[in-house]
């Protein structure tokens, strides 16, 4: 750990205004991963990748990543010197590490103060450069979204704080016949209070505190009070009877002790939202059209991360959003505030926070521990709402920089598993811990349909046909719309849509499109008929009377060509033989 130089007071009483700034050598580097990991029971592998944010080296060759001679954590080691490395949930070592990362938190004494960037500093009579900071709120996780950054945390979970604060009282008088000195009876940082929802949630004292809270839900501040106490003793010696030569008192020293009493309240906040699931549902769906497929509607009504099917072996669907873990920046530097220097150091300690970034790709499927070949479950339908990249912070490698899809609906459908794996779901959150398992006790069916098609007698105006959609034991179908041709008609209460046709082909196809089953109370699969047009055929009396009429045309004209071809003896038509003479 970075150990502070001891500096030596040089003078008391001197205020803030004529303090000067220095910052120990090396210059501290903001972006580097800390020199002191991995620890707190972190594997080396995942200690790599926590670091997003730092420096990157884009352009190291590929022969830094030869796996012949490569360990997994010197992979992953180098991997985050190039890019950011996510996850695919939030990680579990980021409590882990900030936990034990506290404990090595070392504050200064009563003649120094230590704090990270961005805190507030309090002064009061005795007490100087006093603060309370949150060091990390856990388990949480702050999501990146097109209209900004919210912090997401668990309903129950912790809060860790540092504080710290320094003592000056006023200068003494050594010298004269009143003299006065100061000795510090005691100081401390007496009580720190967690308070939520208008009533503490938990308390503590002490220079770095774990503060746990529960039971919280919808939007929040989180705010830590700590009161910083000083008891001093101000000693106060006069003599009635004192030698200005000698600057002794030629009798006794009169003393006078005088109890002081000092102290200051400081605060810090964070404002964050409860990841709340409780409104999430699962519904599970037979299909009764030989497709030998079940499906399930899942509605997670939340910001979510990832749904679970309880009985597939790790199944389920997965959220559009990517984790990755930073360090907070107000950490990268401490700064050392003595009464006339103030010193800035690289931290001995770097809280994690987990971050949460959409994937312009949406949801997928989870394949648990089966093979990626196999497709255990199809996407059916998704209900989002497409939203603009949210903006990326300095010095982040993350590939979301498109708009998103922010989905609050999911129909899935699988020839594997049947409607009771689809009973039980786990739905779980953004943040690592929160989750909520939600049950299905019906199921709905999606009832096979058929059609049928009548005639109409036939009108000057077009043919039109009786249209019925009904279900197969005879219910009809009241909902859903009938398609012919280019002809879009609704079926009324009972079934039925009428439809005219001007010059119907011999073969009219009849299909039924129904509610998207996943839209309607009672769905239903499509279907569809091909109905054979009558042969528009002539009557027997157009028959006989085009008969007739031809008759009457053809044997005047027959009689005509024989009587010419009689009168030419068959020379000029040939129908009569000719008689030939010798």
């Amino acid at each position: 750990m970075f150990a502070l130089a001891l500096v030596a007071l040089v003078g008391s009483g001197i205020g803030s205004a004529d303090t000067v700034s220095r910052t120990a050598e090396p210059a501290p580097n903001n972006t580097t991963v800390p020199d002191d990991g991995p620890a707190y029971g972190v594997n080396n592998s995942t200690f790599q990748r926590l670091w997003s944010g730092d420096s990157d080296q884009p352009d190291l060759s590929s022969d830094a990543f030869n796996s012949w001679n490569t360990s997994r954590p010197e992979f992953f080691r180098r991997l985050a010197m190039t890019t950011d490395v996510p996850f695919d949930r939030p990680p579990e070592a980021v409590e882990a590490w900030n936990s034990g990362d506290l404990r090595d938190f070392a504050p200064g004494n009563h003649s120094r103060s230590i704090h990270p960037d961005g805190v507030r500093l309090r002064n009061s009579e005795f007490i100087r450069d006093a603060y309370l900071a949150v060091y990390a709120v856990q388990p949480s996780t702050i999501v990146h979204q097109s209209n900004g950054t919210t912090h997401y945390i668990a309903p129950d979970g912790e809060v860790l704080t540092t504080a710290d604060f320094r003592v000056q009282t006023p200068d003494g008088d050594p010298i004269g016949p009143i003299r006065r000195s100061w000795d510090i009876s005691e100081a401390r940082i007496q009580t720190v209070a967690l308070e939520a929802q208008n009533e503490t949630q938990d308390t503590s004292s002490g220079h770095t505190t774990t503060l746990e809270y529960a039971g919280l839900s919808g939007n929040r501040t989180l705010t830590v009070r700590a009161e910083i106490v000083v008891e001093a003793e101000e000693v106060i010696r006069s003599c009635n009877n004192f030698n200005g030569s000698t600057r002794e008192c030629n009798e006794e020293w009169n003393v006078t002790i005088n109890e002081h009493t000092d102290s200051v309240n400081v605060t810090a906040n964070r404002t964050v939202q409860v990841n709340d699931l409780s409104t999430a549902t699962i519904e599970r769906v037979a299909f009764r059209d030989g497709s030998e497929r079940d499906g399930a509607i899942l509605q997670p009504n939340s910001t979510w991360g990832r749904i679970i099917v309880d009985d597939a072996d790790g199944v389920g669907v997965r959220s559009g959003y990517l984790y990755y873990t930073a360090g907070n920046e107000n950490w990268h530097t401490l700064t050392t505030s003595a009464a006339i220097w103030n010193e800035t150091h690289e931290s001995s300690v770097r809280p994690l926070q987990v971050h949460a970034f959409p994937r312009p790709s949406g949801t997928s499927i989870l394949h648990g521990s089966a093979d990626w070949s196999w497709k255990p479950l199809r996407i059916q339908h998704s209900e989002a709402t497409e939203v603009a990249a949210p903006t990326i912070p300095p010095n982040f490698h993350v590939d979301s920089g498109a708009p998103y899809s922010e989905t609050n609906r999911l129909v899935v459908t699988s020839t594997e598993y049947d409607t009771g794996t689809f009973q039980q779901a786990t739905v779980y959150g953004v943040v690592r811990s929160q989750s909520r398992t939600v049950s299905s006790s019906s199921v709905k069916t999606v009832q096979e349909t058929m059609v049928t098609v009548d005639i109409v007698a036939p009108e000057a105006a077009g043919t039109t046909l009786r249209i019925w959609v009904g279900e197969t034991d005879g219910t009809p179908v009241q909902h859903g719309r009938v398609h012919v041709g280019s002809r879009t008609v609704r079926t009324n209460d009972d079934g039925v849509a009428f439809v005219t046709i001007q010059n119907p082909p011999s073969l009219v196809e009849v299909a039924y499109d129904p509610l998207p089953w996943w839209s309607t109370d009672r769905p239903h699969t499509p279907s569809r008929e091909i109905k054979q047009m009558p042969l528009d055929l002539p009557s027997m009396t157009d028959i006989l009377n085009l008969t007739i009429v031809t008759l009457l045309w053809f044997i005047p004209v027959a009689v005509l060509l024989f009587g010419v071809d009689y009168a030419s003896d068959g020379a000029l038509l040939g129908i009569r033989e000719t008689e030939s003479h010798e």
